[in-house]
């Protein structure tokens, strides 16, 4: 598991390799893993605002989590409305 690897520190999970009940579980699992310093998402669909929100939490300092870097590149993370 991610647990038994502290020396890796950057996660990459580019396109389409998760869907949103992914991404809640990549968010519970960075909880206990304090030692990634970045998380790349960039061109993943699953990351829509709401999916972003609860991603940029673990970016809160007083989670005492590494997290520094989070990627968000090519997300669709526009609210669209009229």
């Amino acid at each position: 598991t991610l647990r038994d690897h502290p020396s890796l520190t950057t996660l990459r999970a580019t396109d389409s390799l998760l869907t949103p009940g992914g991404l809640q579980g990549l968010g519970l699992l960075l909880r206990h893993c304090s030692w990634v310093r970045k998380l790349d998402l960039s061109l993943c669909p699953a990351v829509q605002p709401p999916a972003a929100a609860m991603l940029a939490e673990l970016l809160h300092p007083d989670l005492g989590l590494a997290l520094q870097h989070l990627v968000l590149d090519g997300c669709p993370l526009k609210v669209s409305g009229g």
